[in-house]
């Protein structure tokens, strides 16, 4: 079993993933260090695992060589066949067995000076995932794509105020797990609305999460963002709305019934004043979707109800899974 797992999702990245790993690899001797002084851990093991996911450039060339050129930097290099970041985390989850886990782009954007920072509060179990902030520092100014800007602060601030959390940055792609939060974390996401779907799980199951400010720089020139703005951003949104049901079902239930009844009420209303009045029903079919629409509110509403009670019976389910999952941690150790 790893200390510490470093994860890479890498989709074309020929240009930064070797600056990427670099960079770890480097800071990692001043981790090494602080391990040692701090944790009293001469033995520690970190992996740094590479998940080339179908890439048709070079990325798995240049990775290969340099893991053939530095034997001592215990790099690994996996496949993933099944496109998408969401299902590289969700394979090197299911896989990869270590006390605490790190998760970073391959594109060589985030400063991992903090690295050490972020797991110290993993291993002293103050948080269950730590996220890398860019948004409080460099972000906005060096990213140059205004509509990614307006898109983090969109999806921020609505899970901020959906479900009562403070994050600073929903989107950041440099995270630390622990043990606990990766092997009860049910990924659903095939793509970048993994990280969305991160920060959900922490919010609905109360594992504790800290943000730390990172320095952040842009791409380096050659390389590009495999994000599509609109394509992503729609997914990211239609993620928002299935996490929504899922985990704040009475919120999206009451809100769909409350819809429909107001809907049939306005179109009922007027048939009963004239039926008041002239004592016939003039349109009867629009009594009829009406009085259904009605119908289906009340129904959405006692789904809602019924939702939550299921959500309640999961909580106490993840919470003995948890204890499962830390005895297994403490048997490894």
């Amino acid at each position: 079993m790893d200390d510490l797992a470093i994860i890479i999702p890498a989709y074309n990245e020929e240009i930064s993933i070797i600056d990427t790993i670099k960079a770890i690899v480097e800071e990692l001797k001043f981790f090494d260090y602080m391990v040692k002084k701090t944790c009293n851990n001469n033995d520690f093991k970190t992996t740094i695992y590479v998940y080339n996911n179908n890439s048709f450039d070079d990325t798995v060339k240049v990775v290969e060589e340099y893991i053939k050129n530095n034997k001592d930097n215990n790099i690994v290099l996996k496949d993933c066949y099944r496109q998408g970041k969401g299902y590289v985390i969700k394979q090197a989850f299911s896989e990869i067995e270590a006390k605490v886990y790190c998760m970073i782009d391959g594109d060589n954007t985030y400063s991992v000076d903090k690295l050490f920072v972020m797991y110290d509060l993993i291993y002293k179990k103050k948080a269950d995932m730590v996220i890398g902030d860019r948004l409080s520092t460099s972000y906005f100014k060096e990213n140059k794509r205004p509509f990614h800007n307006f898109g983090n602060k969109l999806m921020k601030n609505s899970i901020n105020k959906l479900f009562k959390t403070n994050y600073r940055d929903i989107l950041s792609g440099f995270r630390m797990f622990s043990y606990k939060f990766v092997k009860t974390f049910p990924i659903t996401s095939s793509g970048f609305s993994i990280e969305t779907e991160m920060n959900i799980h922490a919010a609905n199951y109360d594992l504790k999460t800290i943000d730390i400010a990172i320095s952040y720089k842009d791409r380096k020139e050659g390389s590009y963002s495999k994000l599509n703005t609109f394509k992503d951003g729609f997914k990211l949104i239609k993620k928002l709305f299935e996490m929504l049901w899922l985990y704040k079902p009475i919120l999206f239930y009451n809100s769909l019934g409350f819809i429909f009844i107001l809907l049939g009420i306005i179109f009922i209303s007027p048939i009963v004043l004239e039926y008041c009045n002239i004592g016939i029903v003039p349109r009867f079919p629009t009594l009829i979707v009406s009085c259904f629409s009605i119908f289906i509110g009340i129904i959405s509403i006692f789904i809602g109800q019924i939702q939550a009670g299921n959500n309640l019976r999961q909580k106490q389910i993840f919470e003995l899974k948890c204890l499962e999952k830390e005895r297994v941690l403490h048997i490894n150790e």
